[in-house]
């Protein structure tokens, strides 16, 4: 899932394999340096399929951010 953020830059958070739903209680996880999105697999298929709204993000300065790499954006 793609997010538009203030300012005009834009992020990526995957969602657990099911569709965000803001209506749904909402976990976030944040990953810490070197480590992606995937560094919280098993916990955000988890909670994605118990109910819960999940974004699990990549920061606009990790390599993997598929947005990043993409527009060439860094910070």
């Amino acid at each position: 899932m793609i997010l538009e953020l203030d300012g005009g830059q834009r992020a990526y958070a995957y969602t657990g394999g099911k569709p965000f739903d803001a209506a749904r209680p909402t976990v976030v996880f944040i990953h810490g340096a070197q480590h992606d999105h995937s560094a919280w697999g098993l916990q955000t298929c988890y909670f994605a399929h118990h109910d819960f709204g999940m974004l699990a993000l990549d920061r606009a300065a990790d390599v993997r951010c598929p947005v990043c790499m993409l527009s060439g954006q860094r910070t």
